[in-house]
């Protein structure tokens, strides 16, 4: 519901009211003015900003009063809504909400107001995946294998809960799936013209869908489609983050389908030699009759699994190991520095003490030289790694993509520090959720506030109360 009159809310309850009584009405304690804006949803959503719009609708980015959440919005804006679109917005609400894995956004609500139709979900703040590849298309560059496969995998996993419970996407692209900041976690995203199978004998002839992505028996029989047509789908994604271009290139729509439907897959080795022991996976994916392609998302994910534990297996395998073993420690925070300059580790270990200054016994600091040294670290997951881009044996990338994938590593909170990063080496930390970046040779006291903010942010220590307040 969108409301004009001041907005306030309970300093008790949490809840927001459109009243200009100091009073709130339910438990009577004082309400405060809210600053943040005059849109109100559903009695609980307050409106930041929009994150988007499109023809049939906008994405507003909320804050949800009661539980103190961010949320994104999805609202459906129509003068006459006809029932039908009102049935399809509601089906993308409740295929989401049905499904539970971390690598789907979840619904939290659905409900209607003077604008139209909107539901409340999970807000994944990060880069879609398009965006991704484009940064590293601009700067002449491939995504790490390692991240790559590591990301298709997650997003095979969600589109197997998402199939779990009888509903087919239709529409897996790079565009619809959004890599957290922070943590790096792949989402699928946008179900707007996902279907349940038990719909399929009602489907009209139209075709749904993005043509660079859709699955040959899509575009002859949009009513005989399984949940196959998303793991083709998927497939054709991979081509595109593994090579940096969609698989088939065509003047016109109708060619680009014509291809689909019957000309063979490209082979990602093609395009990239290094990687032909992932074109048995990928052709399978993209294979022409659902009958051939991986039984299910689920078994794509484990293929790709598969290929990860290989691939690490080998690339560690290269690396002399180190003769001794060590471990983080059980202190409650763990910080791990990884930099193969002996004085920025010097400099990076003071600088973490000084701003979370909690007792040592709370506080374990490791120092490693090298990335395979930090890899062969035993015990538990650091809470925060400060990372070196350029170090002998394996790059930040390519460790930090070994960590992202232990138990624990999403958690992860990421520092790089370089002296030579450029957009390149940026981009491909986004896609593993990085977003503080530190310039070398770094400011002390800059350097320690921002590891402070870092420290609040994750309730690692308390903030501290401004001394002119």
């Amino acid at each position: 519901m969108t409301l004009s009159t001041e907005i306030r809310c309970c300093v008790s309850c949490s809840q927001l009211f459109a009243s200009e009584s100091p009073h709130c009405p339910r438990c009577a304690t004082t309400l405060l003015p809210t600053p943040e804006g005059p849109v109100l949803f559903d009695g609980r959503y307050l409106v930041e900003k929009e994150l988007g719009r499109g023809g049939a609708g906008r994405v507003l980015l909320a804050r949800d009063v009661p539980l103190r959440r961010r949320v994104a919005i999805k609202l459906m804006v129509h003068d006459r809504p006809s029932s039908e679109s009102v049935d399809a917005f509601y089906r993308e609400a409740s295929s989401l909400a049905s499904t539970r894995s971390e690598h789907v956004a979840q619904v939290y609500s659905f409900g209607i107001c003077t604008e139209g139709c909107f539901f409340a979900m999970e807000f994944i703040g990060g880069s879609s995946l398009a965006g991704v590849i484009d940064e590293h298309r601009r700067a002449g560059a491939f995504v790490p294998k390692h991240r790559a496969v590591s990301v298709l995998k997650q997003v095979a996993q969600g589109l197997a809960a998402v199939h779990a419970t009888g509903v087919i996407h239709r529409d897996i692209k790079p565009s619809n799936i959004v890599i957290e900041r922070d943590t790096g976690r792949a989402a699928l995203v946008d179900f707007g013209i996902a279907i349940h199978r038990d719909e399929l004998d009602h489907e009209d002839d139209v075709l749904h869908g993005t043509p660079a992505y859709m699955a040959p028996e899509q575009i002859i029989d949009a009513g005989g489609i399984t949940p196959l047509a998303d793991v083709y789908a998927l497939g054709c994604t991979a081509f595109e983050l593994l090579t940096n271009r969609i698989p088939f290139i065509a003047e016109s729509v109708h060619m680009l389908l014509a291809k689909h439907v019957s000309e063979p897959a490209p082979s990602v080795s093609a395009l990239r030699p290094e990687l032909g022991f992932l074109d048995p996976i990928v052709q399978r994916a993209m294979a022409k009759e659902p009958s051939e392609r991986y039984e299910s998302a689920q078994a794509f994910a484990a293929a790709l699994d598969h290929a990860l534990f290989t691939m690490t297996r080998e690339d560690l395998s290269q690396v002399p190991a180190p003769t001794q073993k060590r471990s983080l420690g059980g202190a409650a925070i763990r910080v791990l520095i990884v930099d193969d300059d002996p004085v920025f580790g010097v400099f990076a270990s003071r600088a973490v003490k000084t701003a979370l200054g909690i007792r040592p016994d709370s506080l374990s600091v490791t120092v490693m030289r090298s990335g395979i040294e930090a890899l062969q670290l035993e015990g538990a997951m650091p809470n925060l790694v400060i990372l070196d881009y350029h170090m002998p044996g394996l790059s930040g990338v390519e460790v930090l993509s070994v960590l992202r994938e232990r138990a624990g590593g999403r958690e992860m909170r990421v520092i790089v520090a370089s002296g030579s990063a450029g957009p390149e080496a940026l981009a491909r930390f986004a896609l593993l959720g990085v977003a503080d970046f530190v310039k070398k040779p770094a400011d002390y006291k800059v350097f320690v506030q921002r590891l402070r903010e870092i420290g609040v942010a994750n309730n690692w220590i308390a903030p501290v109360a401004d001394e002119h307040a």
